[in-house]
């Protein structure tokens, strides 16, 4: 019959299924990796040279406090290229390599350091339990969704007076492991909550603005996506939510025996 595919679905039902797969499927191609390199690579040569000033001229004037001012920030600086060089070398990799869960997060988070939001308005906590067993997986499924994840609770608190940001990871007796995004923003009845991996959905309010109404922020494919890509996997999504209580979405990772 016109319209429809071999398996008995017309165009129209199928077509968001079909967004979700060409999304995915163009972020995960996007060659972002290999600018996120040049970047980092064009960034290490003048860096070499700002240190190395900073370090004759604290050797010659080590009165002069400012030197050691220059070196620290130098220094992070460093840190925040080697860790972009690192997430963006992991993510080129196509096949299947060891995760640990925790330095994921914690590269991550630092890496989502560039929302202004999360910088100055947002309080992160930590809780991650230590020696977890890895994952076998692909490095760009998990942190595009961790991204995913981490984009959402934003959203939800753009409103919020002292936002804070929760992440743990814990273990699941032997055969999984678990990673908890928390946010307190409003919060969502259970009728809503039931809709969020659904395409196009968004809880969110988004921003304030100058006249009292909100400018929305999400599309509401963030978390669609977030499951897609770690279906492979069969990592399972857990929704708890309550108005006023802010979110917990608890993914459950199994471990390949």
């Amino acid at each position: 019959m016109r319209g429809q595919t071999a398996g008995g679905k017309s165009i129209a039902e199928q077509r968001p299924q079909l967004i979700e797969k060409a999304l995915l499927e163009a972020y995960q191609q996007m060659p972002i990796g290999l600018l996120c390199s040049g970047i980092a690579h064009n960034i290490n040569s003048p860096l070499a040279a700002i240190i190395l000033t900073a370090e004759v001229g604290q050797s010659k004037h080590p009165e002069v406090i400012e030197f050691r001012d220059i070196l620290k920030a130098a220094e992070r600086i460093q840190e925040i290229v080697e860790n972009l060089g690192a997430k963006c070398a992991d993510e080129q990799v196509s096949d299947a390599m060891d995760i640990d869960l925790n330095d994921l997060v914690r590269r991550e988070l630092d890496f989502l350091q560039a929302d202004l939001f999360l910088k100055h308005q947002v309080k992160v906590e930590t809780n991650l339990q230590s020696d977890l067993p890895s994952i076998r997986a692909r490095y760009v499924d998990f942190s595009f969704a961790l991204f995913c994840l981490v984009r959402n609770a934003l959203d939800a608190m753009q409103s919020c007076a002292n936002p804070v940001l929760s992440l743990s990871t814990s273990r699941e007796g032997e055969s999984a492991i678990a990673l908890a995004v928390r946010d307190q923003g409003l919060g969502m009845e259970k009728q809503v909550a039931r809709r969020i991996f659904d395409p196009f959905f968004t809880a969110s309010r988004g921003k304030p603005q100058s006249s009292g109404q909100f400018k929305p922020e999400a599309f509401g494919l963030g978390l669609t996506l977030a499951r897609q890509a770690l279906a492979p996997y069969a990592v399972s999504f857990q929704v708890e939510s309550h108005p006023g209580q802010g979110s917990t979405i608890t993914l459950s990772i199994p471990l390949k025996k």
